[in-house]
């Protein structure tokens, strides 16, 4: 099955403000220093992208790591297919909208600093967060 992705003005007005709001300090997530209700549980950090029925779910959150560097983080998933892994270039379209930086936008292969890992049916992309970069 072919899972559209359009970012329109719409969606990157929505992305845009959960990246605001998840850089404000108060706002970063801590799980090593206590904070123990992660990002994806919290709608503020939550954005849904593409077909109605069954849609990218985007959870971005700055995440303050084991050895206090603070990271983006993006976890990508389909909701109501937990067989289905989502879309490599999708994932990457993604995560080159929520400010990482460095993918080329055509390559299928992510750049060398973006961490992914694959729990699951899921992409979670991180990758060392520089103020402005």
């Amino acid at each position: 099955m072919i899972r559209p992705l359009i970012l329109g003005p719409a969606e990157r007005a929505s992305i845009q403000e959960v990246v605001t709001f998840a850089a404000r300090p108060e706002n970063h997530y801590r799980p090593f220093a206590g904070d123990n209700v992660p990002p994806g549980d919290k709608e503020s950090y939550i954005r849904k992208f593409g077909l109605p029925d069954r849609p990218y779910r985007c959870v971005y959150s700055l995440t303050v790591a084991s050895n206090g560097q603070l990271l983006r983080h993006l976890s990508i998933s389909i909701p109501g297919m937990p067989d289905k892994a989502p879309n490599p270039i999708a994932c990457w379209t993604l995560a080159a909208a929520y400010g990482f930086t460095g993918w080329d936008g055509l390559s299928q292969h992510p750049p060398s600093d973006w961490a992914i890992d694959l729990p699951g049916f899921c992409v979670a992309i991180a990758q060392r967060y520089v103020d402005g970069a």
